[in-house]
């Protein structure tokens, strides 16, 4: 995770990097174990990914243009 976050947001740093890793981290371990426990197809598994990627690659595109103003 450290070595993502650094190349995902390379003008940040460590500590908030650090930070990043941890709210990222912690969502996709609550997503996915909220996810597992329902019954869910493989397609609604495989379309809620893509949401949950898109989420958390917004997220890291705006932190990033943030921390670059």
């Amino acid at each position: 995770m450290a070595d993502f976050m650094k190349a995902a947001l390379p003008r940040v740093s460590a500590r908030e990097r650090a930070a990043a890793a941890d709210l990222v981290g912690t969502m996709i371990s609550a997503t996915g174990k909220a996810i597992s426990s329902q019954n869910r197809s493989n397609s609604e598994v495989d379309a809620l990914a893509v949401a949950v990627g898109e989420m958390l690659c917004g997220y890291l595109e705006r932190y990033s243009r943030r921390e670059g103003e």
